[in-house]
């Protein structure tokens, strides 16, 4: 696993947008190590069941929403 930089987040949730891949799926990772349960949003369903399951191994409850963080009813909701 690699090594993230050290910040408390225990007990908190974070929803991290474009969670997938890339920065957003690195991020996601981090909070999780840091001890949040992350709701990872995603554009299209199921793309980040990788990253989920990598964060539910860290003993973190990890779910993918399908959100287009272009429509404000789609991320409130």
């Amino acid at each position: 696993m690699e090594q993230f930089p050290r910040f408390d987040h225990d007990g908190r949730v974070a929803l991290v947008t474009g969670a997938a891949r890339g920065l957003g799926r690195s991020i996601a990772l981090a909070l999780a190590n840091a001890g949040a349960d992350v709701a990872l949003g995603l554009r299209i369903q199921g793309s980040g069941d990788d990253a989920i399951d990598e964060i539910q191994q860290m003993g973190r409850r990890a779910i993918g929403l399908q959100m287009d963080v272009l429509d404000l009813n789609q991320v409130s909701a």
